[in-house]
C-alpha cells in the first residue's frame, strides 16, 4: 500500500490478515492512525510508515503489534519524540527515525520499554539539536548499531 494517497488509517482500514508479516505504508500522506487501525494486522513484524505526514508517533495504534521487530517512522512531521512513544513494542529490534524535517528533540524516556533494540537510526534530522540523555542511556543494553549522523546536535 506504499505510494498511494492514504491520509487516515481507520479502525476498518485492513481486513483480518493474521499471517501478514510486512506492511509497507511509506510514501502516502497519512496524517492520522486510529487507535485500532492495526488491530486486524497485529502479527506484522516489519512496519514502514516513512514519508508520510504524521505529527506524532501513533503510540496507541502501535500497541496492537505484539511481534513488531522493525519500525520505520522517518520522514514525518514530528517535532518531538515524546516519552513512551514506542511503549509496548517489547520485541522491537530496529527503529529508524530519520529525515524528519521538523524534529528538534528526543525527550527523556522516548525509548522507554524498547530495551531490546539492536539498531537505532536517528539521522538526517536537520533541526534535531537535543537528545535527552535519559532517552538513550542505561536501558539499551543490546544496542549494536547507532547512527546519529547529519543532525544538528550541539549538546
Amino acid at each position: 500500500m506504499a505510494r498511494n494517497s492514504l491520509t487516515v488509517i481507520t479502525d476498518n482500514s485492513f481486513p483480518l490478515l493474521p499471517a501478514l508479516a510486512i506492511l509497507y505504508l511509506s510514501g502516502n500522506t497519512i496524517e492520522k492512525i486510529h487507535e485500532k487501525g492495526f488491530s486486524e494486522v497485529a502479527g506484522v513484524r516489519s512496519l514502514d510508515l516513512e514519508d508520510n505526514a504524521l505529527y506524532q508517533v501513533p503510540t496507541a495504534a502501535l500497541q496492537s503489534f505484539h511481534r513488531l521487530e522493525e519500525l520505520k517512522v522517518g520522514q514525518n512531521q514530528f517535532t518531538v519524540i515524546q516519552a513512551g512513544s514506542f511503549r509496548g513494542l517489547k520485541k522491537l529490534r530496529s527503529l529508524d527515525v530519520s529525515g524528519c524535517p521538523e524534529l528538534v528533540e528526543l525527550a527523556k524516556d522516548a525509548l522507554e520499554g524498547c530495551d531490546d533494540i539492536e539498531t537505532l537510526r536517528i539521522s538526517s534530522n536537520r533541526k534535531l539539536d537535543f537528545i535527552h540523555p535519559g532517552s538513550l542511556g542505561g536501558r539499551l543494553t543490546r544496542l549494536r548499531s547507532l547512527d546519529l549522523s547529519s543532525n544538528a546536535l550541539t549538546r
